[in-house]
């Protein structure tokens, strides 16, 4: 009895041991779609690029802080002892005052400051022969200046806020570049795995029919219809297959590596746990476009001439600035103000303080003083020019100078741009007729080497032909076959470059990063 439980937990044992091992992790098929939507999401680079338009956002709103209304609240408080200057009023007396002034600023579009005061005021002391005391003082003040030369008008005005914004544009546009890139990167390498799976079916394909016709070589053999010699020739040939199967696994790894590098998968990812394989097809959608029309195109929307573009603006916007701050500086200013006063009101004998008798007074309160503010009691206003002439800006004209050089090198750097563009297109496009025309010559050379193999098949089941005829038709076979999957791919990619020079990939590819739809 102890033998077999013995026997019985021994076999628990093994069966545990056999389905605990480690199941050979299965691929996982992913879709182009699906490559560059991951690529995109876990770049490191592009997440950092990202961060910039969130900055240069924060930028504009800085920028129009300018037209924000500034609030300014100010209290004072002053305890002083004067000496008298008058032998009346004593050798000393004290005198207090507090302050309060709300004030309310506002800059207009057209470069003007507009400012409004409001200021109240209270005074007590023990002078002798004071009129009113405590006294209160109100005053409502508007100030407005309108510069009329130098940093006049809308477009000086809000300079800073349109290099903010062409700043925005820029940041979003060195973005897409970096998204039009990363895409034509992925498609690249997603198709060139393509490439590596299916040249791999090709060799092992060749492989199994080099093993089954060794067998065939071997069977004869023995009925004495093959000979040795026959024998080693198939063998050398499954040697050399079997090693074009390793080398052509090895690519298939080494495509998928460098894919997953691209993706910059998390550790979480389930793509992480085995061996990824393309699920697309390489179906083919002939394109037929100019290079005129691709070019157009390329011109349109290419982020890179787009950026520069925004910089020429950016240092044109300096030029104006510059020469605008050469101009004297001619201001208009108007000065208007309401006055008010109010305070405890002595009444003294026969209305002459000089006797120092008080008979009477006339209360009036701190709010009082408001009083002749709102009837307009008493109106001042005043209209001023002032001039001054900025002679360092003028003798100097160094910021203006380097303005003009910067626009003029802008827009060197936009014709470079345009050229490159060119020449990218036009390469672009011989690429992409070339491996049109490839795609028709391969498969027509891989249908006469299928045809000539099956010929040489027959020629040789009847006797008629040797086995190394036979060989060198099935290793033409083979590489046409492989050359034609590799003409399929590399059409694909000369469409997805194509894409990119043009710059319309991601539109092609319906991708939105984050908020930015592109």
């Amino acid at each position: 009895m102890k033998k077999i439980t013995i026997l019985i937990g021994l076999v628990l044992i093994c069966m545990t041991f056999l389905f605990t091992q480690e199941q050979p992790v299965k691929p996982v098929k992913i879709t182009l779609q699906d490559c560059i939507l991951q690529a995109l999401e876990n770049n490191l680079d592009i997440t950092i690029q990202a961060y910039n338009p969130e900055i240069s956002e924060v930028g504009i709103r800085q920028a129009k802080e300018i037209f924000y209304p500034r609030l300014d609240l100010s209290y004072s408080n002053l305890n002083r002892n004067m000496l008298g200057t008058w032998g009346l009023e004593g050798t000393e007396y004290l005198y207090k005052q507090n302050s309060l002034r709300l004030s309310l600023m506002q800059k207009i579009v057209t470069g003007a400051d507009i400012r409004l005061d409001v200021t109240n005021s209270a005074t007590n002391s023990d002078r002798e022969f004071t009129s009113i005391n405590p006294a209160y003082y109100s005053n409502l003040q508007l100030n407005f200046t309108q510069p009329l030369l130098q940093g006049f008008g809308p477009k000086i005005t809000r300079i800073d806020i349109r290099k903010a914004e062409n700043s925005k544009e820029i940041s979003d546009l060195e973005l897409k570049s970096i998204l039009v890139s990363k895409v034509f990167e992925v498609e690249e390498s997603y198709w060139n795995l393509v490439y590596a799976v299916e040249n791999l079916k090709v060799q092992e394909l060749s492989l199994q029919q080099s093993q089954a016709r060794m067998e065939k070589t071997l069977a004869a053999k023995r009925m004495g219809t093959k000979t040795a010699l026959d024998v080693l020739t198939e063998e050398s040939e499954l040697a050399s297959y079997q090693d074009t199967v390793l080398s052509a696994k090895a690519g298939v790894e080494a495509r998928i590596d460098s894919l997953k590098q691209l993706l910059n998968l998390p550790e979480e990812s389930p793509f992480l746990s085995g061996p990824i394989l393309p699920r697309d097809e390489p179906g083919i959608e002939l394109i037929d476009i100019s290079f005129d029309d691709a070019l157009e195109k390329a011109l349109t929307t290419r982020p890179e001439l787009a950026k520069t573009q925004k910089q020429i603006e950016n240092t044109q916007l300096d030029v104006s600035n510059y020469r605008n701050q050469m101009l004297p500086k001619l201001d208009f200013n108007l000065l208007f103000w309401l006055p008010g006063q109010s305070g405890v009101r002595n009444i003294y004998l026969n209305n002459n303080p000089l006797t120092g008798v008080i008979v009477d007074t006339i209360e009036g309160s701190r709010l009082d003083s408001f009083d002749d503010i709102f009837k307009g009691k008493y109106r001042n206003w005043e209209v001023s020019l002032s001039l001054e002439i900025p002679l360092q800006n003028i003798l100097s004209k160094s910021n203006l100078v380097q303005a003009r050089i910067q626009e003029e090198q802008k827009i060197v750097e936009q014709e470079k741009i345009i050229q490159t563009i060119h020449y990218e297109v036009l390469d672009a496009i011989k690429t992409l007729n070339n491996s049109r025309s490839r795609i028709k010559s391969t498969a027509r050379a891989r249908e006469l080497k299928e045809r000539r193999l099956k010929a040489e098949e027959q020629r040789y089941e009847l006797g008629l032909a040797g086995n190394e005829w036979l060989l060198q038709y099935q290793r033409q076979f083979t590489s046409a076959k492989a050359e034609e999957v590799r003409a399929l791919t590399n059409y694909k990619i000369a469409v997805a470059k194509l894409e990119k020079v043009m710059g319309t990939n991601l539109a092609k590819k319906n991708i939105r990063f984050r908020d930015y739809d592109f």
